[in-house]
């Protein structure tokens, strides 16, 4: 046989009917154990693969789910994905991953993409502001839960962390170890995660008034972008004694940047970096990092498409707390707790902008 072998040729090796090969497909246990073993035979003699697309048209239950993720690369998503698929598997689903890269129009495609196949829900770390896609997807009955995302909604779950309240805990550690010229490294203000860390390193800072922020953007968000920024600091002149990178990957390039130079870590630069994984996938175990989890992402978000499957539950918010884990890139001896008193919030100025204040090692060695 040339070509692939269909339900009727299963029928006819058997010696019963096409509708019982398909009851037997569908539902085995409706098909006696005669017939079904008859079944069972010329199915493995002829080699057929049941249409699992056409079933689930016709039933209108895929066993699909997807997961839109912005950067998978970024050692988090990949993360979030590997807790999704465990989850998925248990229910019986296959997980389908798709990489936006941080691009609009290649979310919008992936969105479309699975619309047209009726996948049985879509997980989504979304790359900007949400879009009229994710709600046709809600009209359509797909159930979708965003990933990282602060925005609430009635149409769609989410599972997210305080990103706000990182960004502050991070610049507050900063300053409880005498940091008071600080660089907010990696991202930019259009990514919703990163404008939010950044909010919340500006509140930390306010409440110090001798304390001075200044931001180094990066379109990338791996290594390379936190060496560029070591590099703009120093050619600058800017004088930084301490640094908050957006996430691991972009503090990883710090640290390598930095041990480049005569500067001390954490004597003369304290580094603090976002998601605390670069211990499992960097192999670097000094970092101090905001911790939140990683894997249990992925798990809740899937929780979260089943719950609104099975049971035509009213969407809900998940909310991690992150927490500042302290290690040797930042814990300097002898550094006091006591950094803040009142003030008011002011806007992060931007490496180009800020002023150059008093003399530092990273001006003036």
């Amino acid at each position: 046989m040339n070509r692939q072998p269909r339900l009727r040729d299963v029928a006819e090796v058997a010696g019963v009917s096409v509708s019982l090969v398909s009851s037997y497909i569908n539902r085995p246990d409706s098909v006696g154990s005669k017939s079904a073993t008859k079944i069972s035979s010329a199915i493995e003699q002829l080699g057929f693969i049941p249409n699992q697309t056409a079933r689930q048209l016709r039933s209108g239950m895929s066993k699909m789910l997807a997961f839109i993720a912005f950067d998978v690369s970024d050692p988090f998503f990949a993360s979030v994905a590997r807790g999704a698929q465990n989850r998925a598997r248990e229910a019986g689903l296959s997980l389908v991953l798709a990489d936006t890269n941080g691009d609009a129009d290649s979310e919008n495609d992936y969105v479309s993409l699975f619309e047209e196949h009726r996948v049985r829900g879509v997980i989504l770390a979304p790359v900007n502001a949400i879009n009229s896609q994710v709600g046709r997807l809600t009209a359509r009955g797909i159930p979708t839960v965003l990933i990282d995302q602060d925005e609430s909604s009635d149409l769609w779950s989410s599972v997210g962390v305080d990103n706000a309240a990182g960004g502050r805990l991070a610049v507050e550690h900063l300053l409880s170890q005498g940091c008071r010229r600080i660089a907010v490294v990696g991202g930019t203000v259009d990514i919703p995660q990163v404008a939010l860390r950044r909010k919340g390193a500006s509140t930390a800072a306010a409440n110090t008034p001798d304390c001075a922020l200044v931001v180094v953007d990066s379109v990338r968000r791996d290594a390379s972008a936190g060496r560029e920024a070591v590099a703009r600091l120093l050619a600058s002149g800017m004088p930084v004694d301490g640094i908050f990178a957006v996430n691991d990957s972009i503090a990883a390039g710090v640290l390598e940047a930095l041990a480049e130079t005569d500067l001390r870590v954490p004597e003369d630069v304290a580094v603090v970096g976002y998601n605390d994984m670069a211990a499992d996938i960097l192999g670097i175990s000094k970092l101090s990092s905001v911790h939140h989890p990683h894997e249990e992402f992925g798990t809740a978000a899937v929780e979260l498409v089943l719950e609104q499957f099975e049971a035509a539950a009213i969407p809900r918010q998940i909310r991690f707390t992150p927490q500042l884990v302290e290690r040797e890139s930042s814990r300097r001896l002898g550094a006091t707790k006591d950094h803040r008193t009142p003030a008011t919030a002011a806007a992060l100025p931007t490496l180009e902008t800020a002023r150059n204040p008093a003399p530092h090692p990273l001006r003036d060695r």
